[in-house]
């Protein structure tokens, strides 16, 4: 997908989608205990964006889900670990 390509919304893939096709094409040049890494943080970090389209995933989303997670007792470096995921739906849209 490139920037300025229209995509219908049905079409748009699912955060869930993106992560588990990201990950795949990641591994053959991850270690396996940072592949394993990679999908316990996106399996029970992002539980909640599995379901929203990327395009649906902004900057401001992400901070207020940051901030959510704090205020639950969560550690901020473990939540802004898996920034590559970010960068690569900034990428995407």
């Amino acid at each position: 997908m490139g920037k300025g390509t229209f995509i219908p919304l049905k079409e748009m893939p699912l955060f869930k989608e993106v992560a588990s096709e990201f990950i795949e094409a990641k591994k053959p040049n991850l270690r396996a205990n940072t592949f394993a890494t990679y999908n316990i943080i996106v399996n029970n970090h992002f539980k909640e964006l599995d379901d929203l389209r990327i395009q649906r995933i902004t900057t401001a989303r992400v901070e207020r889900y940051i901030r959510a997670r704090q205020a639950e007792g969560r550690n901020i470096a473990t939540l802004r670990k898996p920034s590559w995921l970010w960068v690569r739906f900034s990428i995407m849209r």
